[in-house]
């Protein structure tokens, strides 16, 4: 399979934003980690144009989200990452959460490893322009 963030379009932007990433994608994270800067926790005052967020279970969507809108970059690319067995209750909840500019980019979504799937988000205000 190929590695992860091939899949997820990274195409060597300069800084790197992973979150809750769970030891399935280690040996994705060290190949990655020679290519650019990674952080596992947000800077302040920063903005990644490159995010990648592993959720397991729903309860975490809230706080994800809150991160998303304090940390990435609405022109760059934005990802969360769910377990197979959930994705539809996922999707769901991120098209009924009030409160947030980050939504799903479309239905669409991409296998990354046999148990987890990637949603795309992006900016609500990039979908009316």
């Amino acid at each position: 399979m190929k590695n992860i963030f091939t899949k997820l379009k990274f195409r060597n932007q300069n800084k790197v934003l992973i979150l809750n990433a769970p030891p399935c994608f280690e040996e994705d994270l060290i190949e990655l980690y020679n290519r650019t800067q990674i952080d596992f926790e947000p800077e302040s005052n920063s903005r990644y144009p490159y995010f990648i967020a592993f959720a397991e279970n729903e309860s975490l969507t809230d706080t994800i989200l809150n991160c998303i809108q304090q940390f990435a970059d609405a022109k760059g690319l934005i990802w969360l990452v769910v377990p197979k067995t959930n994705f539809l209750d996922f999707q769901k909840k991120l098209n009924c959460i009030d409160g947030h500019s980050f939504y799903p980019k479309s239905d669409h979504h991409i296998r990354v490893h046999k148990k987890w799937l990637a949603i795309q988000l992006t900016d609500k205000l990039r979908l009316v322009n």
